[in-house]
């Protein structure tokens, strides 16, 4: 049997992976469109203008960051030693609890704690979904790992409708989280039965000599290329109503369907300028370049 013969048999695992993505995409920035709900919930002060006080969720919002950072070290060993399944359910599991909970925490502490599980359960995500994408798409393995962003954008792309279509019927704020929780559960269901790609277990061997991590300039540049992007995403994700507001848009939610559009247009020329073997690093500083001057504009 060929490769790609091969690979189809876990096409279905691949699309119940990237739905898992699609729900991360909205955990990661629902709370950040219902702000004033949360604030509202956790009796925060009420504003000169009548509305409250938000900077209390905002910082909730950032305890997202501070999960991600504690579960990293654990779920990455994990997912190369017991495998990819167990780390995805794991993150399967965490959002779940995260999404079904937090519009019923009593305070912002309760809030904080499950901000936190939040973000567990994304390193959880990052550190099964990605290496089984790769593994399944071996050939095609950027490509892959593109449409896991893809997932992401199209999920932030259509919460602002959802939250339109919640509103205009009226239903209690909570109803997205509890429908998105109930996806994610019924996805983990599929992912405990669906195949995996078999991978190469990672065993420590004895007296085997330790690798030491090496910082070259190339590096360093690229790790804060990875921060100042990450945050200049949450940044963006999280206050954009407030800027839709500051520019007297009628519906502020919306602006950030208009930036998941962006991502998602800047997805397919990526893989088109990759699929022409266009180097990767020419796109690593073109794209900064470009948000640069957007924010400056801004």
């Amino acid at each position: 049997m060929n490769q790609t013969a091969d690979s189809r048999k876990y096409y279905p695992t691949a699309l119940a992976l990237y739905i898992t993505y699609f729900v991360l995409g909205i955990a990661a920035s629902i709370m950040g469109q219902y702000k004033q709900d949360f604030a509202a919930m956790w009796d925060a002060a009420i504003l000169t203008d009548g509305s409250y006080d938000v900077s209390g969720v905002v910082a909730v919002i950032a305890a997202i960051g501070l999960g991600r950072l504690i579960a990293f070290p654990v779920a990455g060993p994990l997912s190369d030693r017991l495998g990819r399944r167990l780390s995805a359910l794991i993150g399967c599991a965490l959002y779940a609890i995260f999404l079904l909970a937090v519009t019923f925490s009593p305070n912002l502490y309760v809030g904080y704690a499950l901000a936190i599980v939040s973000g567990m359960a994304n390193s959880f995500l990052d550190t099964g979904i990605t290496p089984s994408c790769m593994e399944i798409f071996k050939e095609k393995g950027t490509i892959a790992n593109i449409f896991t962003k893809l997932s992401i954008s199209i999920a932030q792309f259509l919460l602002p409708f959802a939250i339109s279509f919640v509103a205009v019927r009226e239903l209690p704020f909570r109803t997205i989280f509890l429908a998105t929780a109930a996806l994610i559960i019924v996805d983990g269901i599929f992912l405990t039965f669906l195949p995996f790609p078999p991978f190469e277990r990672t065993v420590k061997v004895k007296g085997a000599p330790k690798e030491r991590m090496k910082f070259t300039p190339s590096a360093v540049v690229l790790v804060c290329l990875g921060f100042t992007t990450s945050t200049t995403f949450m940044l963006w994700l999280n206050c954009n109503q407030e800027l839709g507001t500051l520019y007297g848009l009628a519906d502020p939610s919306r602006i950030q369907s208009f930036y998941s559009a962006g991502i998602v247009l800047a997805l397919f020329a990526s893989a088109a300028l990759l699929k022409r073997n266009v180097e990767p690093a020419k796109i690593l500083v073109d794209y900064p370049a470009v948000a640069l001057a957007t924010l400056a504009a801004i």
